[in-house]
């Protein structure tokens, strides 16, 4: 079996360090909606249209933290919420995110082009998967020659960052590695040919 393993982003998260907004309703609780607001505006600068929720009934207290629910295209990621003063200044972060699989494939086709120089078609099933950590599933690619390879992908963190592998396929061996590294993609991807980083977003 030829492997190639390669750690990176199938999503770019906005605001990864904290998105402030002012979520106060006028008394001493967190105003929720403006809350649900402020993290679909931020989603959909990442071209994710989410639906979200959060708790009511939070207490306005510097330093308390809430976490606010995310779901995109039938997967669900979390949004930790933490309140910055007592009157409704809040950042917000998101803590478990999603893999995009438009964006997943977009890189596997270039992975492949590059290691092999086959121009290969690459489906990944769902369109949007939550970024469960250990969580596994394949993609396939198909090749001109009408050659299919399986992509062995393993999910390596909450915010996007995976291990791909690709087996051999039912005719032959795949294409030989690469004598050089895979070179760093772009927009933020970081790729390894042994042991993976556990890699950090840009955006």
């Amino acid at each position: 079996m030829t492997q190639r393993r390669m750690a990176l982003r199938a999503l770019w998260i906005v605001c990864v360090s904290g998105c402030s907004f002012h979520a106060s309703c006028g008394g001493k609780t967190v105003d929720s909606k403006k809350g649900e607001a402020a993290i679909v505006k931020m989603l959909a600068t990442s071209g994710l249209d989410a639906t979200v929720s959060c708790p009511t009934g939070i207490k306005a207290k510097q330093g308390d933290t809430f976490d606010c629910t995310a779901v995109v295209g039938g997967a669900t990621g979390k949004v930790k919420v933490t309140q910055k003063d007592d009157k409704g200044a809040v950042e917000f972060e998101l803590v478990e995110g999603f893999l995009i699989g438009a964006k997943l494939e977009g890189v596997l086709v270039d992975r492949i082009q590059q290691q092999y120089g086959v121009a290969a078609k690459v489906t990944c099933g769902a369109p949007f998967r939550a970024s469960v950590p250990g969580e596994t599933f394949t993609c396939s690619a198909l090749a001109p020659d009408g050659d299919t390879l399986t992509i062995g992908i393993t999910v390596k963190d909450k915010l996007g960052a995976v291990d791909f592998k690709i087996a051999e396929p039912a005719g032959g061996a795949a294409p030989p590695a690469a004598d050089d590294p895979a070179p760093a993609a772009d927009d933020g991807d970081e790729a390894d040919d042994t042991d993976p980083p556990a890699g950090t977003d840009d955006d």
